[in-house]
């Protein structure tokens, strides 16, 4: 139990894309994953994820990382030592031939487009964190971050999408959301803020096929 050792395995930012055919509910999803460790604090997971029939329907990057629970409750990036004691068993669960990462940011795996992201038009809504939209340490889970995107920008189905989650929410935080979206849309960028302070952000694209690209990360 990481809790009790006050541990804690906590995402920064991922990428998800949805690549094949969609699914129905109740079907049944293979879930391939493998494991990097490019550095302190921070163990990657590449997930696939595959239908019944083989083909490969969305594929992720997950930026984990290991922390540990502090005095005051909140959270630390673990020592080179924490971090090479919680992942000494997984390091053989590690294919060095398809890491991605090159350094401790998820930009580091992906390609540049040279395509700029043209804003045409700004919204802005509130949302108020749910009990549901975080996990067992009382803070956001990363899982829930699509559909609160999903409730801010209604009506549009969501293809790829990078978050990069700043700084905790906790239930019941009343979020101010800054939508700025392309043409048709094209892609949106989301801005979550408490107060003055951006939470997390969010790059959501809105077209079938759709990649996520470094500068969507990076900047």
């Amino acid at each position: 139990d990481l809790q009790k050792q006050k541990a804690a395995i906590l995402a920064t930012e991922f990428v998800v894309e949805i690549v094949g055919d969609g699914v129905s509910v109740l079907d049944t999803l293979r879930v391939d994953c493998a494991v990097e460790f490019p550095g302190t604090p921070v163990m990657p997971w590449d997930t696939k994820m595959y239908l019944e029939n083989g083909n490969l329907y969305a594929q992720g990057l997950f930026c984990l990382n290991w922390c540990q629970i502090l005095p005051t409750g909140g959270y630390g990036f673990m020592d080179p030592d924490g971090y090479n004691k919680y992942c000494k068993d997984l390091r053989r669960f590690r294919n060095p031939n398809k890491q991605r990462m090159s350094g401790l940011r998820l930009f580091t795996a992906y390609e540049e487009s040279g395509k700029p992201f043209k804003p045409i038009g700004r919204r802005e809504v509130k949302y108020t964190v749910r009990d549901s939209d975080c996990d067992m340490y009382s803070v956001l889970f990363q899982a829930r971050v699509c559909s609160m995107v999903h409730s801010c920008f209604p009506k549009r189905e969501a293809y790829a999408m990078y978050v990069y989650l700043h700084q905790a929410v906790s239930p019941w935080d009343e979020l101010t959301v800054h939508v700025l979206f392309a043409e048709n849309p094209g892609a949106a960028v989301f801005f979550f803020l408490l107060g003055p302070t951006v939470k997390f952000t969010v790059f959501a694209h809105y077209e079938p096929g759709a990649r996520v690209c470094r500068e969507e990360i990076k900047t």
